[in-house]
């Protein structure tokens, strides 16, 4: 009669409430307190996974769009090919079309390295670069006459660092089944020319690295006043099977659609690591629940709604969600950040040198916060509704 008369009518004040609260929280935090914090750590290394994982995908994501606007300079347009390129009579007929203003040739080559790894050669023209990539060129011009000799190579600053012990004079790569020794003139600024790569007049890199007469691409740049749009489509009509043309931003686009699978394969994993702390937290908060039955019980006898003890079990389990906040996010960026200086933003697959820049993404950060309190309280909540 009591409870009828509490849960359709009357109400209990809310210092009555806090009381109830105070009084199970208070008993669980006594006899309970291993319990709870072994549910808190759970939870902590669960969000510090899931934010961990986001924060290295992100930051090789960022790497690889800062590495495409280095390179891309200010190109508009970009003919490619396929991995052995294409042609190079197809530089002088997309020069010649009307509203090109300017075409950078250039050869991408990746050369093994003697002593293991890949060194990426860029051969280009050191004065047709500077028509589409200002900084590039710009980098360039202390070694412009130097390049031009048949095995002169200018480094890029991560490799520089991570492959030569100064002082840096030669490198050994291989082609075909012959080693092949560059000789080192300069180091770029660090920011110029991301990863493990080289720079090599496009003549010599041609005749050095076994690719004459090849291309891998062509940068074009639009005549002021014309589309790019339409400078495409008039481009594509000319270009041979095996090539095509695309935008600068087509890179960054494409590197996140290939690692998009991985990328949500280690969500979904990180996910469950936290869905797993959740799990705890409903074993505990079940437990907790059939340990305190006869409080809960004295309580509804003295008029306690049912829905104020529902409440006060889900606002413990999400207090242990708050209080794993802190230390998740700390030890999730903890680990981003050694995992960036160890093994890079693409854990140690070569393309990036150095240790790139941890960004926090604080809304994504955010969501896995509430996303992590949210769990915790649904873990407390499902038994405390019996």
């Amino acid at each position: 009669m009591a409870n009828g008369m509490t849960d359709r009518g009357q109400r209990l004040p809310p210092t009555a409430g806090i009381a109830v609260a105070r009084a199970l929280l208070a008993g669980e935090w006594r006899d309970g307190r291993a319990r709870l914090v072994a549910g808190v750590l759970a939870l902590a290394l669960g969000l510090a996974l899931m934010a961990a994982i986001f924060l290295v995908n992100a930051s090789a994501l960022d790497e690889f769009d800062a590495a495409v606007r280095r390179l891309g300079g200010s190109a508009d347009l970009i003919v490619r090919g396929p991995r052995t390129g294409f042609d190079e009579s197809l530089y002088p007929l997309v020069r010649r079309r009307p509203g090109v203003r300017a075409v950078s040739p250039e050869l991408e080559v990746p050369a093994a390295l003697a002593g293991g790894g890949t060194l990426l050669v860029h051969g280009v023209d050191p004065f047709r670069v500077a028509e589409v990539n200002a900084p590039l060129a710009a980098a360039l011009a202390p070694y412009a006459l130097p390049l031009l000799g048949a095995d002169t190579v200018v480094l890029s600053a991560a490799t520089a660092l991570a492959l030569c012990a100064p002082p840096c004079d030669t490198l050994t790569v291989r082609v075909g089944t012959q080693a092949v020794r560059l000789r080192v003139i300069g180091v770029l600024a660090d920011g110029v020319l991301p990863g493990t790569a080289a720079v090599m007049d496009l003549g010599s890199a041609q005749w050095t690295l076994a690719r004459l007469g090849r291309l891998s691409q062509l940068k074009v740049r639009a005549a002021e006043g014309v589309s790019v749009a339409d400078l495409a489509r008039t481009l594509a009509s000319d270009l041979p099977a095996g090539t095509w043309i695309e935008a600068p931003a087509a890179d960054s686009e494409r590197a996140a659609s290939l690692t998009r699978a991985y990328r949500l394969n280690l969500n979904l994993l990180a996910l469950v690591a936290l869905l797993t702390g959740a799990f705890l937290v409903y074993a505990i908060a079940a437990l907790s629940v059939e340990r305190r039955r006869p409080a809960i019980g004295l309580m509804r006898a003295l008029g306690t709604p049912a829905r104020t003890v529902l409440w006060v079990l889900v606002a413990e389990g999400a207090a242990q969600g708050m209080v794993a906040l802190l230390p998740g996010l700390g030890l999730g960026l903890a680990i981003a950040a050694l995992a960036l200086r160890h093994f890079g933003a693409d854990l140690g697959g070569g393309y990036f040198r150095g240790a790139p820049a941890l960004h926090a993404h604080p809304l994504a950060l955010a969501g896995f916060a509430l996303l992590a309190v949210a769990a915790a309280a649904l873990g407390a909540g499902l038994p405390a509704r019996r």
